[in-house]
This record gives C-alpha cells, sequence and structure tokens, in this order.
C-alpha cells in the first residue's frame, strides 16, 4: 500500500470559538494559516539522486500544496491565509500559476475563501504575465498594510489586516503600520517576516 504524502509546509489550524473570546465574538469561525509554499523550487543540487526520486523532489512543493487544500476542505474551514513566498522566485513559472489557481478553484467550489501577501520571494514588483484568480481569492496590496472583512450571512466575523512586498528587499518594519479598527469582530494580522531578526535567514521587515 503506497504511503500517502506528507504535508510539507507550514501550517496552522485556528478555531474562533465565541466560548473564549466572549461576546465580541458573535459566533466561531475556523481557518487554516500556511506559508512558504514556494510552489515550482528548482531544488538544485541533486545530480546525484537516482531520476525517480529527483522527479518526486521536484514535484514534491505541488504535492503538499495538494495536501493543503484538500486539507482545508476536510475541516470545512471559513478560510485559509497565505503568508508569502507562494511562489518559489519572483518570475513566477506559468506551471505554478496554473497550480495555484486550481486550488484556490477548488476551495471557491466550497465556499472558503482565501485571503494572501506577497512576501519576500515573490514580491509585487514584476510585471510578467499573472493569471487571473477566482473571486474567493484576495491579495493585500504592496507596500501598505490593508484590511479585508470575513463576513458570513451579514455579520462581519473577522478582520484581515496585511501588506505585500513591494520589492524582494524591504528592510523597515511594517508591524506599526498593522492598526486595529473598531468594531466586534476578530482581529487578525498576516506578514511575511523574519521573527526577532533571526541570523538563519535573510534579513527582511
Amino acid at each position: 500500500m503506497a504511503s500517502k504524502p506528507l504535508l510539507l509546509v507550514k501550517f496552522a489550524i485556528m478555531k474562533a470559538k465565541k466560548e473564549r473570546w466572549g461576546k465580541g465574538l458573535s459566533q466561531s469561525f475556523s481557518f487554516i494559516h500556511a506559508a512558504d509554499l514556494h510552489l515550482d523550487t528548482p531544488f538544485t543540487g541533486m545530480g546525484s539522486l537516482p531520476q525517480k526520486l529527483r522527479e518526486r523532489v521536484l514535484h514534491s512543493t505541488f504535492v503538499a500544496y495538494e495536501n493543503l487544500i484538500q486539507l482545508c476542505i476536510e475541516r470545512n474551514v471559513d478560510f485559509l491565509l497565505l503568508a508569502g513566498d507562494i511562489y518559489d522566485a519572483s518570475d513566477r513559472s506559468l506551471r505554478a500559476q496554473i497550480y495555484f489557481r486550481e486550488g484556490l478553484e477548488k476551495l471557491a467550489r466550497h465556499g472558503i475563501q482565501v485571503y494572501l501577501v506577497h512576501g519576500n520571494h515573490d514580491p509585487l514588483d514584476r510585471k510578467e504575465l499573472s493569471l487571473s484568480l477566482p473571486v474567493n481569492t484576495h491579495v493585500f496590496p504592496p507596500g501598505q498594510v490593508a484590511s479585508y472583512g470575513y463576513e458570513r450571512d451579514g455579520k462581519e466575523l473577522a478582520r484581515i489586516y496585511g501588506v505585500s512586498y513591494p520589492r524582494s528587499q524591504v528592510k523597515e518594519s511594517y508591524l506599526p503600520a498593522f492598526k486595529r479598527e473598531e468594531g466586534d469582530f476578530f482581529a487578525i494580522g498576516l506578514l511575511h517576516t523574519n521573527v526577532d531578526g533571526n541570523s538563519a535567514h535573510d534579513n527582511y521587515a
């Protein structure tokens, strides 16, 4: 029996419950947060690997993404948050864009919303061909914090704040620009960042 592929992307499942957050939250809802999909990563330095294994590694980011989409559907979450580096490079491949859009369309058929920011690997500073995304997908603009509300039955349950990278090199912190607006909703901040200036990673945001 073939083993089920592992979900390789970093993710977390959250459920905001009315009982925990008090009267300010009128209804419970759930979402999945993931980051660093790096679709179509080239994975250099694999010359010594057998051909079949090399092909599996090269396709692994797409398998992980497919597993993430399936997990959202199985858990029946309200929305998916993607915190940057969806693609491995700013000149994202057409194959990666098609795979990504197909996953979003599958979520749309199940009524699942998607909110995403672009990170340092896939900043919004290029003019390359970019496929249109389905209506359930909300992309945060570059360089300036914006917000989208998540509603159910006409009631705003959550407001997501986020900002995409305008370029790969962003040294200033975007955190001071995140300001919670007044309202009875659950506030979520979405940012691709190097927490605490970890020296093991590039210095960004």
